[in-house]
């Protein structure tokens, strides 16, 4: 079994501070993203952005 590193975050505010949330660029695009386009269920998205739209958001 491996031991939890020391310094892990323990809330939310210090994962959130720990991680770089800003936009990837450059060759970070290329190492982590993962097209899901051939997984995506469409159908589900399109229904949701129909049902925000309807209620005015």
């Amino acid at each position: 079994m491996t031991s939890l590193p020391p310094n892990r975050a323990t809330t939310l505010k210090t994962a959130f501070r720990a991680c770089d949330v800003g936009p990837l660029l450059g060759p970070d695009v290329e190492r982590y993203y993962v097209d899901l386009s051939a997984v995506r269920n469409t159908e589900a998205i399109e229904g949701v952005s129909a049902s925000l739209f309807n209620q005015g958001y």
